[in-house]
């Protein structure tokens, strides 16, 4: 193994060990020259057992990757073979790998996951024009970056497709992913063996479920209704366990992955009606203009009274009957955005918690009916800012510092209307998930001096906002618990890049202006956050005192 510190060749000088597989162990590294990280990847030659496997293993990685580019791979930079081990030197990816977002937060959303597969497809069908096959794609394979694309890396079971050779089809890949002719001795891996993987890697990553025969053909729906009809077809195909039946190119399946919502079941019966309903109007309109305005009428009439009639049911239902009401309001007039905020202010956030489970949900309500609140310019900015606060204030713990969280962020403020009442909000709080988000890449690359400073300038505009502003009670304390929280993360960066004592002291002394206009008797949750933020008041002083002590 290489020992922390050790310089190879000269110039990359080993910082740490980032990972280890069976095959390998990988590096983090630095080339001090340059001021830039690499990834080096140590194979022992002693360590491949079998003949095989180190054969269309380790010299293929090298051999077919080195002259490689793409956006979604990494970059193979140096090669260098010792009489011990091969030291394969290329970019190195930040970010953490699909298997641990699902480990941790489980299913993903339908949007990002469709998002990531037409990358991966893309890179996939790169290598497929080279003649490469991956053969090991899988979430744990794939690393999701700071800017929220994805990569594929761990090349050490990819080989070159030279036709009709069904000897070299060994059991290489991962049980579930791998496609059926990588264990049978009845066809040669090809394309079609990577389109079975990634479809594979679709089904885990949207379901949270390990990917089994019985699964693929349950379909995704069966683990949540609320997913694509058009994207379980998808997966169906690219798993099929006759390759003949499956996509048959990674162009086929891309294809698809961008007409996902033509191929819904739900989309086609959509056009249907729409077509019906436009050869209606036609025949209405051959019988008499008056009959097929009133029949108009009296269909948005029955529609509003159907609408209305479920949100006023929703009122005197149980928590778990609300919440279905809701829903079923919002498939009935997807173009009005009291349903939407009644599912968000009433199911989502009075517990204070937006699940992971929650997300899903409403990324795929607003990917299915959120297309028809478009139409209502102030309607939809207000639905999107009342899910990017969701995002900001209501996730829980475990999605504190996860780059999907500020993603949402940015995404929903983004969105909101420049005609809102709320875009200055919106705006403070799209520039801070912006720069959480950034904020370790800037690190890693050491370019983050001068961004505190202008972290700083947004929490000013925010307490000012607020201040100025009649916003509710939780957000002000929200924003209260935020700010404190930045301070006390940051105190020596705000320093460093200008923020003087007396700012700080400011900025607490309006914070607890805030926190003190709030009534304690709301709630005990209002109650309890005024404690946490009194409580971190008076510990955040003294860090500042800390900190500017030699002032």
């Amino acid at each position: 193994m290489l020992k922390i510190g050790e310089v190879i060749d000269g110039k990359y000088k080993i910082l740490n060990q980032i990972g280890k597989g069976g095959m390998s162990v990988v590096y983090l590294a630095m080339n001090e020259s340059v001021n830039k990280s690499w990834a080096i990847k140590e194979v022992r030659k002693d360590s491949q057992n079998d003949a095989s496997i180190n054969s269309i293993g380790i010299k293929a990685e090298i051999n077919l990757l080195k002259n490689c580019r793409h956006p979604n791979m990494p970059e193979i930079i140096d090669v260098i073979e010792n009489e011990d081990n091969y030291l394969i030197v290329m970019d190195y990816i930040e970010g953490v790998t699909l298997k641990k977002l699902l480990d941790e937060y489980g299913a993903q959303p339908q949007e990002l996951v469709i998002k990531w597969g037409k990358q991966l497809c893309d890179v996939l069908g790169y290598l497929h024009k080279k003649n490469i096959i991956y053969r090991d794609m899988k979430p744990a394979n794939i690393m999701r970056k700071p800017d929220g694309n994805v990569e594929l890396f761990d090349f050490g079971t990819v080989r070159e497709f030279k036709g009709m050779k069904m000897e070299d089809t060994i059991a290489l890949g991962t049980v579930g992913y791998a496609a059926p002719e990588q264990y049978e001795k009845t066809s040669e891996s090809d394309a079609r063996t990577d389109i079975y993987s990634l479809g594979a890697t679709l089904y885990h990553l949207v379901t949270g479920n390990y990917p089994t025969v019985s699964g693929f053909a349950q379909g995704i729906r069966a683990s949540n209704m609320m997913l694509s009809e058009g994207l379980e077809q998808i997966i169906r195909k690219c798993t099929e366990h006759d390759a003949d039946k499956r996509y048959q190119n990674c162009a086929e399946l891309m294809y698809d992955l961008e007409h996902c919502d033509e191929s819904d079941k739900k989309y086609r019966k959509k056009q249907w009606r729409k077509m019906i309903a436009f050869s209606s109007m036609v025949c209405l309109s051959l019988a008499g203009v008056a009959t097929g305005i009133t029949g108009n009428k009296l269909v948005l009439a029955k529609t509003e009274e159907q609408y209305d009639s479920v949100l006023e049911r929703a009122e005197s239902s149980t928590m778990d009957e609300k919440h279905d009401l809701y829903i079923d309001a919002i498939k009935i007039k997807p173009g009005d955005k009291e349903a939407y905020l009644e599912l968000i202010n009433k199911i989502y956030k009075d517990d204070k918690i937006f699940s992971r489970t929650e997300m899903n949900e409403i990324e795929e309500v607003m990917l299915t009916y959120g297309k028809s609140l478009k139409s209502d310019e102030l309607g939809y900015s207000d639905v999107c800012y009342n899910i990017g606060i969701l995002y900001w204030y209501y996730c829980d713990e475990t999605m504190e510092e996860d780059n999907s969280r500020f993603d949402a962020v940015c995404t929903y403020f983004g969105k909101v209307s420049k005609r809102d009442s709320n875009k200055d909000l919106a705006e403070i709080f799209y520039n801070m998930a912006n720069f959480r988000r950034n904020i370790q890449n800037s690190i890693t690359e050491s370019t983050d001096r001068g961004e505190y400073m202008e972290y700083w300038k947004n929490i000013d505009k925010l307490i000012e906002a607020i201040l100025n502003k009649g916003v509710n009670d939780n957000l002000k304390l929200n924003s209260c618990k935020m700010i404190l929280n930045a301070i006390e993360g940051y105190t020596e960066e705000f320093k460093t890049d200008g923020v003087t004592k007396d700012q700080m002291n400011i900025c607490l002394d309006n914070v607890e202006i805030i926190s003190g206009s709030v009534q304690d008797d709301k709630t005990e949750d209002i109650v309890q956050i005024k404690k946490y933020i009194e409580s971190r008041l008076e510990y955040v002083n003294r860090k500042i005192d800390t900190v500017y002590m030699e002032d």
